[in-house]
């Protein structure tokens, strides 16, 4: 199972808590809402979002799918 322990903190520092500050806490990122971060990083059945990170490097489509399992699962 993905945590914010095993996997959220560590994805949020590589690539967005450099312009994304609030992202540096599992509460920032419960605050944010996970379905804002979803819609713009992670990938689905549905869908690869693709927007963000913007110029810290690019997760790996595997990366997106994780975030994407993660934030479907609540960001536990």
């Amino acid at each position: 199972m993905l945590t914010y322990e095993t996997f959220g903190s560590a994805f949020m520092q590589t690539y967005c808590t450099e312009c994304h500050g609030g992202l540096n806490t599992l509460t920032g990122i419960q605050n944010q809402g996970l379905a804002i971060i979803d819609e713009q990083a992670a990938a689905g059945p549905d869908a690869i979002n693709v927007s963000m990170p913007q110029g810290l490097g690019e997760p790996t489509e595997l990366e997106r799918q994780q975030l994407g399992e993660w934030l479907a699962c609540g960001a536990p």
